[in-house]
């Protein structure tokens, strides 16, 4: 997911001119984070990875993950004793991406460790988050309120916060074009109420529309006569058999 693969439809509203300054990567020198913001499927998490991709060329340190994933590993890191050592690689990277945040409920072992990751990062380093809710539903993800608000007020502070607005590029896939290919391909014979009255019922659902049609069969062809019959005898001479 690059910045040079990114598609913009002329219904997806977003502050250009934001994504150009942030592209430049300039809030990684000032240590701020990003808030990428919006519904499913309107290519968050294409933008922050194309921002990682942009550090990596810039000989950033970078470090992508799902949110859920990383509070995974963090829990592991538990296991065997390694979760200072875990804590701080994530805290020395040069730009950390945390896709779907408070996507899922936290517990209490998740916000203790985003509260010591942003705590650790806070004006040193640059974070990107991207998020289906706003900053202010976190909170209801969070058990402990205490210490969600501290990471959340930290997270938030001097944030660039890029909202994307529009339908679900997933609904935007080769197979819907494709259903509403057949469906126009069926408007020959298929109406509302087709004049003479409904001859065939069709169990296709309109893409378009939603609605169910009534169908005209197609009128049958006439059998073909002797003269429009293919023809039996071969095209190029045959040798006889000796």
């Amino acid at each position: 997911m690059r910045l040079d693969t990114w598609d913009e439809p002329d219904d997806l509203t977003y502050d250009r001119t934001l994504l150009s300054d942030l592209t430049s990567l300039r809030f990684t020198e000032a240590g701020h984070c990003v808030l990428i913001l919006g519904p499913v499927g309107v290519g968050k998490t294409h933008l922050a990875t194309a921002l990682g991709h942009i550090g990596i060329r810039r000989r950033l340190s970078v470090h992508a993950s799902r949110a859920d994933k990383l509070f995974t590993r963090l829990r592991a890191a538990r296991l065997d004793n390694s979760l200072e050592a875990e804590m701080r690689k994530l805290a020395r990277v040069d730009l950390l991406i945390l896709d779907d945040f408070a996507l899922r409920s936290l517990d209490a072992t998740d916000i203790n460790d985003i509260y010591e990751l942003i705590v650790e990062r806070h004006r040193k380093a640059a974070t990107v988050v991207t998020s289906n809710r706003e900053p202010s539903e976190w909170m209801s993800m969070m058990s402990d309120a205490l210490l969600a608000q501290s990471a959340i007020d930290r997270l938030t502070s001097g944030a660039h916060t890029l909202v994307i607005e529009g339908p679900s590029y997933r609904q935007r896939n080769p197979l819907n074009q494709r259903a509403a290919v057949d469906t126009q391909s069926q408007a020959l014979w298929c109406s509302p109420t087709p004049p003479g009255g409904p001859m065939l019922v069709a169990t296709r659902w309109s893409h378009t529309a939603g609605k169910r049609h009534t169908c005209a069969a197609a009128p049958a062809r006439a059998p073909a006569g002797p003269e429009h019959r293919p023809s039996t005898q071969p095209a190029w001479p045959v040798a006889p058999v000796s």
